[in-house]
């Protein structure tokens, strides 16, 4: 029998039903033995860390003495901070020192592997992508027998396993859009056109040796929480920004060049409702985004959970110390605990001010301001001026404490970690001056409960402190003195201290670091589907290169409208004298006006959120998920009103 022949009778062997249906079966009866097997192996319980009962227990009465088996302080003990703090650390510990026999990492794996076999499978793919496997493996079995090639070959394997998967999904989704429907047939058609084109080519191709490239980047003699953190940072981060713009420009390209060219008359005259075309190219280019995504994220996910099996430093093995007095190392438990976690942060109560003596300050602002423009404040415009700029400045001296003075800052809702028992991590990011590098400040935090920490910190740089649950009292609050300063020592700091405006919050294990994750690809692929289809709003009316600047204008300006508004609260709108500068105002003006309505898209940080461990509730899912399915349905029903009267498929006779 000849090759072909060989091979056209492989390709209907694979595509028939019988061997469809005996190859799932197989691979699910493979997956659940598998799983099995490996959760007989991991049955042995985890190691524990016990506290010493007898450090803390109460002191035995005098020789001659008695004990009074009626002594109420003998039930009503009260523990002392000590012995609470050393119970906190031990639970902790046996928290970490539980996950490594959890077998989440595991089942997840083994589910995902076993539902990429069964689509390869009814997708008619089985023998290729057999025989593909078959040779990723030999190219990775030759780079472990040659260690000089260990790197490239690593490098090679990654490569094509994240090609091999894109592959798979780009051609599951176009069978998904193959039905009868005009939208999907527009949309599948703007997928192959995505595939066929080169500049989507070299970003896709970016993506993928950009995943495969990453792990050889990492330097191993770095903290392994750094390496974790830094490979979610760039894993995540610049893949969703190369989606992101690759989105950005086919969305724009796929709708003005077929105006351009007049490939639409063939579309709109089939007859296709304005509102179908522009539906069907959403569609496709937000599958494209999909596919793309899905793919980094199982990229991601994977490596990040073999990186948390490594050593960390201290460690001679995952989760075992090398010091056998210190059952966890801080790489570890820093990881465990600031990292691969999800945390729940609560920021500090704004001052409630006294709605009469804020009036009183809005007419002496406006009578000294008609002391020099005596029509000042006859209009509400200019009330409602004065009282965003008074607000500006209490805020900003509310979190602003002077060198050898303290100020008080109350964290509430913090009632479920209290009756829970978790830790707290006490998050600050301190500013002074031109936040110099080469100084060190010394700041004193005095908490109600008596508890003192005192750090010696870096400026502009963010900073941790782990605070025991016994600092929250009975309403669910923390409330904290911070002294700019050695308080104990009455020495004080050169600068006055700053804090931005989220740069004071108390954190608490709230959530799944897994789930988290889920989440936060969840919320990218929103936030994609928002830019693209202001990509195909704005190409319906303006041509490629306008089009295009207006899309990724957008696309900025979304994701720095945070910025844009911490900035704003510095930006004074008068000069030295206090006469206010209108042109400052106008600027003042347009940039809330841009920045405001998209400050939730910005608030959202999915990729930052991810790397420090920070929960993204499902509240804050619905609520993006609400407002950005608002904004891609306004922007559809803009667009497909423009479309529809622009009389594209008329023949125009010349």
């Amino acid at each position: 029998m000849k090759i072909g022949e060989r091979i056209a009778a492989l390709d209907r062997l694979q595509r028939d039903r019988t061997f469809k249906l005996i190859a799932t079966v197989i691979v699910l009866i493979a997956a659940i033995a598998g799983y099995t097997t490996y959760l007989v192996g991991r049955a042995a319980e985890p190691p524990r860390v016990e506290i010493n009962e007898k450090a803390f227990a109460p002191a035995e009465p005098a020789e001659g003495q008695q004990k009074d088996a009626r002594d109420p302080t003998l039930e009503t003990r009260v523990q002392s901070a000590e012995e609470t703090q050393a119970r906190q650390a031990v639970k902790i510990i046996n928290s970490i020192l539980a996950r490594q026999a959890d077998s989440t990492a595991v089942g997840v794996l083994i589910a995902l592997a076993t539902g990429f076999a069964i689509v390869i499978i009814w997708i008619n793919l089985a023998v290729w992508y057999t025989l593909i496997a078959i040779g990723i493996a030999a190219i990775w079995t030759f780079g472990r027998l040659v260690p000089g090639f260990s790197g490239t070959v690593m490098f090679v394997t990654a490569a094509l396993t994240l090609w091999a998967v894109f592959l798979v999904l780009i051609t599951a989704v176009r069978i998904l859009l193959s039905g009868p429907s005009r939208v999907l047939a527009i949309a599948r058609n703007t997928l192959d056109e995505a595939a066929r084109m080169k500049i989507s080519g070299v970003f896709i191709v970016l993506v993928v040796l950009l995943l495969a490239a990453l792990p050889l980047l990492l330097d191993d003699k770095q903290a392994l929480r750094y390496r974790v953190q830094n490979f979610l940072q760039y894993g995540t981060g610049l893949s969703y920004t190369i989606i992101a713009v690759l989105c950005v420009l086919f969305s724009v390209y796929s709708v003005a060049m077929e105006q351009r060219s007049k490939v639409i008359w063939q579309t709109m005259t089939k007859p296709v409702a304005a509102w179908q075309y522009v539906l069907g190219k959403w569609l496709g280019v937000v599958s494209l985004a999909a596919v793309l995504l899905g793919v980094t994220g199982g990229a991601v996910f994977l490596f990040t959970e073999y990186l948390r099996s490594q050593p960390a430093n201290g460690e001679l093995s995952a989760y075992r110390s090398a010091d056998e007095s210190i059952p966890i190392t801080s790489d570890r438990e820093i990881l465990e605990t600031q990292v691969l976690t999800a945390r729940m942060g609560v920021t500090f109560t704004p001052l409630k001010l006294d709605p009469a003596a804020v009036e009183q300050s809005i007419d002496a602002r406006i009578k000294q301001e008609k002391l020099t423009r005596p029509d000042f404040g006859d209009t509400a415009t200019d009330r409602a001026f004065v009282r965003e700029d008074l607000m500006k400045a209490v805020n900003l001296e509310q979190r602003t404490i002077e060198p050898g003075t303290d100020k008080q800052y109350v964290f509430e809702g913090l009632a479920a970690p209290r009756d829970r028992g978790l830790p707290i991590m006490f998050r600050f990011r301190p500013e002074a001056g031109s936040n110099r590098p080469d100084m060190l400040f010394t700041i004193t935090f005095l908490f109600s409960n008596g508890a003192v920490a005192t750090e010696k910190v870096s400026l502009a740089q963010q900073h941790t402190v782990t605070l025991s649950p016994s600092v929250i009292d009975s309403e669910g609050r923390i409330v904290v003195n911070i002294f700019n300063g050695d308080f104990y020592n009455q020495t004080a700091n050169p600068n006055a201290l700053y804090f931005a405006p989220l740069a004071l919050e108390m954190t608490y294990e709230a959530g799944s670091y897994r789930v988290n994750f889920a989440r936060v690809f969840a919320i990218l692929w929103l936030k994609i589907a928002f830019i693209t289809m202001a990509g195909i709003f704005a190409a319906t009316f303006l041509s490629f290169p306008v089009a295009t600047l207006t899309a990724a204008g957008i696309f900025l300006i979304a994701e720095s409208s945070r910025f844009i508004q911490d900035a704003l609260e510095n930006w004074q709108v008068e000069d030295f004298k206090g006469n206010t500068i209108w042109f400052y105002v106008v600027i003042d003006k347009i940039a809330q006006a841009v920045s405001t309505p998209l400050a939730f898209y910005a608030d959202l940080k999915p990729t930052s959120r991810l790397v420090d461990g920070v929960l993204l509730p499902w509240m804050d899912v619905a609520y993006a998920m609400t407002l950005l399915a608002v904004l891609v349905v306004g922007l559809f029903a803009l667009a497909a009103t423009v479309f529809r009267s622009r009389e594209l498929a008329i023949y125009s006779g010349n």
